[in-house]
């Protein structure tokens, strides 16, 4: 009986270890699909990687109502504010 019982023990040590390592990997690649965020005056200063001067960059990202911005998203809102027709 105390071999069944040790059988027992090791196998439900080993699930809870595959528990860990998943719960782990899930953190992990959710970190690693986390892009940086910036605020409007840290994106000022990105001039070049935005294609637009700094009035241009603060304009386009004040109209949304969001304080923090990854490059790509302030890529494309800053690109669709230039491309916008005036009437």
């Amino acid at each position: 009986m105390a071999a069944k019982t040790t059988n027992k023990n090791v196998t439900e040590d080993k699930q809870q270890e595959n528990i860990s390592v998943e719960e782990t990997q899930t953190v992990n690649s959710a970190q690693d699909n986390t892009e940086s965020q910036y605020t409007i005056d840290e994106l000022m200063a990105a001039e070049k990687e935005l294609d637009a001067n700094k009035v241009i960059i603060r304009t386009a990202l004040n109209k949304t109502e969001k304080t923090l911005f990854t490059v790509k998203e302030a890529k494309d809102i800053v690109a669709k504010f230039k491309n916008k027709k005036v009437n």
